[in-house]
């Protein structure tokens, strides 16, 4: 072994054992994020046939993650720390087949490794998302010798695609790729017909089975125009009302963005493949984000991703150093640096509180401290994405939460209202007849009721009595709820 080996194996190693003690250390201490608690209440509750076709339809996420977490999840076993291990074990494979598999430099490595999606995100959330990322990796480190692969490529696609609806465009542009190569590439004629049949069962049984999870889902996006806004905003707007070292960041961010995203389109023309990746599922998700679904920045961070697959792929095969592929180059760098510059910055940005700062284990210890947790209560939550209304289910496995319709929380009518606004569809009548008469019927919120002290509807109202409310903020307000006959028009 050589010194260059020696040095890159160290840094490798380094880097590795700096970035698991940095995300290691982080998931010891922080709270549960709502999605986290709502992935992990939805392996609970249903079984595989129920998420195949009732939950995932509704959630916007595939069978696969649920399904890891079945094991855990149906025993309440050790959550959230099973669950954040697991989503962690396979963001530290994805980087450890990167470390090895990739054809990035070096420092490209590092800085990829200690970039703000992976080190303060992926690796940290216990989503969906890092599965998906461990699998895509896996897939690019055999894509040079994917002729060799008859079966497991076809395979590792389909997997790839039933984590998420991201990874689903990921698996979608590599599938098509694929396919293409099997038809036209002479190396993969080499094969028998079992090994086409078999990939063709493969996809073909994929296919159905993104189908199943997928069919009948409706867009929840009201607001189309919101996304193009927003791209508008990220790469060309620069006022402000107070210039922070955050926002120049951001700014400087979205130019170099920008200029690997219209270089990138000159350099892959050389490469079909990188180029009809890169550009298909960057159109797939831009048609999600206006049409279907608005969309976080953990959705947007999916453009980083997949620009880094599509140049994973377009090194494979182009190794040679023309002047817009050395610039690009170090566009690229450029861009990795300052992702890691704001994994610096993170945690001092307010546009993260909700995940890194959630209220929930606070809001938990209240309600054991002061016994709002009671067998002779019926506990209501009827606003569907909260840290109250969400977060804290999975900390109270025994306990029933309805929602405002009367429904089991992840029960088999939990997906009715799946779109409930406490506003626009609350029924104090339905509410109430849903009473437990034989209980003390317990509304919980996040956000103080005023002036929804008393819930009308057109036979009962509903008196709120405080148990314990944080006046003027959105924390936690417990009420205790009582029935009484709407008073007759005279």
């Amino acid at each position: 072994m050589n010194k260059i080996n020696i040095k890159e194996n160290l840094v490798k190693y380094v880097s590795l054992a700096v970035f698991a003690l940095i995300t290691l250390t982080i998931l010891i201490f922080r709270p549960p994020f709502t999605d986290e608690a709502n992935a992990w209440m939805v392996a609970k509750s249903y079984n595989l046939h129920d998420v195949l076709f009732y939950a995932a339809k509704n959630e916007g996420h595939l069978f696969i993650w649920y399904l890891i977490q079945m094991p855990f999840a149906k025993h309440d076993f050790l959550y959230p720390y099973s669950m954040y291990f697991l989503n962690w074990l396979f963001c530290f494979a994805a980087l450890i087949v990167l470390w090895n598999k990739s054809p990035f430099s070096t420092l490209e490595k590092t800085l990829i490794t200690f970039s703000w999606p992976f080190l303060h995100y992926w690796a940290i959330m216990a989503r969906c998302y890092s599965v998906g990322i461990f699998l895509l990796f896996l897939i690019l480190s055999l894509w040079k010798d994917k002729s060799k692969h008859p079966i497991l490529m076809p395979l590792l696609i389909i997997l790839l695609a039933n984590t998420s609806a991201m990874a689903l465009f990921c698996a979608f542009a590599l599938g098509l790729i694929y396919i293409c190569r099997l038809i036209t590439d002479k190396n993969m004629h080499n094969h028998t017909h079992k090994h086409f049949i078999s990939a063709a069962i493969i996809f073909l049984t994929g296919a159905v089975l993104i189908l199943v999870q997928t069919a009948g889902a409706k867009s929840i996006n009201e607001n189309y125009g919101d996304f193009i806004k927003y791209l508008i905003d990220f790469f060309f707007n620069f006022k402000t009302n107070s210039v922070t070292f955050i926002w120049i960041l951001n700014k400087i961010s979205a130019q170099v963005a920008l200029g690997c995203i219209i270089l990138s389109l000159f350099v892959f023309k050389n490469n079909k493949s990188s180029l009809f990746y890169f550009s298909l599922t960057s159109l797939f998700m831009v048609y999600l984000f206006i049409f279907i679904y608005g969309g976080a920045f953990w959705h947007y961070i999916f453009f980083y991703l997949n620009f880094i697959a599509a140049l994973w792929m377009f090194r494979i095969k182009d190794c040679e150093l023309k002047r817009s592929v050395k610039i690009l180059n170090i566009l690229f760098v450029v861009l990795l640096s300052l992702m890691c510059i704001k994994s610096l910055t993170v945690r001092f940005d307010h546009g993260f509180d909700d995940i890194f700062n959630s209220n929930v284990k606070r809001v938990v210890k209240i309600l054991n401290e002061k016994n709002l947790i009671r067998e002779d209560c019926k506990y209501y939550v009827i606003d569907r994405w909260s840290e109250t209304q969400t977060g804290i289910l999975p900390y109270f496995p025994n306990v029933k939460f309805y929602d405002a319709f009367g429904n089991a929380r992840y029960g088999y009518n939990h997906y009715d209202h799946f779109l409930f606004n406490y506003k626009k569809e609350f029924n104090a009548d339905i509410m109430a007849d849903s009473f437990d008469e034989n209980k003390i019927n317990v509304l919980l919120s996040d956000t103080p009721k005023p002036p929804y002290t008393v819930l009308r509807g057109e036979r009962w109202y509903i008196l709120l009595y405080p148990l314990y409310v944080v006046e003027n903020q959105k924390f936690l307000a417990v009420y205790a709820m009582k029935k009484i006959p709407a008073p007759k028009e005279e």
